[in-house]
């Protein structure tokens, strides 16, 4: 008996809602569920530690913008604390600020302004390695 595979489900956070909606178009088109949420109603639901334990998500697609540094390293905290297992793909209107501190610890890093293009192979390629649950049958 073969299962109905379902498609893959992307988390987006960023803090406007005109971006998250060109990523949930982009993500949709690449055969993706996706849940988009404002960076301040996530922090009002409980952070994203409690947003992935109830959402689930095959991937996140997470902005980190200014100050840089520092929410990269709220960001980390959340990572080290091995409870997220999706892969990562991080966007930055600075990503050489970045760059060091991400290097091998997430799936992706997304300059923005950013060819949409980029983003969705970057979520395509981060699936592909993490194992992509529409892949999935028995």
């Amino acid at each position: 008996m073969a299962s109905v595979s379902r498609r893959p489900r992307v988390l987006a956070v960023n803090t406007d809602n005109g971006v998250l909606a060109l990523i949930a178009s982009a993500l949709q088109a690449l055969g993706c569920e996706t849940v988009t949420v404002r960076l301040a109603d996530l922090n009002a639901e409980g952070g994203l530690l409690a947003y992935v334990a109830k959402l689930l998500p095959d991937a996140i697609v997470y902005d980190v913008g200014p100050p840089y540094v520092e929410n990269w390293t709220r960001l980390e905290g959340v990572l080290a604390s091995g409870t997220v297992t999706a892969p990562v793909i991080v966007t930055s209107t600075d990503p050489q600020a970045l760059e060091a501190h991400v290097q091998g610890r997430v799936a992706g890093l997304v300059g923005k302004p950013f060819e949409i293009d980029a983003l969705a192979s970057s979520v395509r390629a981060a699936l592909d390695h993490h194992g992509d649950p529409a892949a999935a049958s028995s």
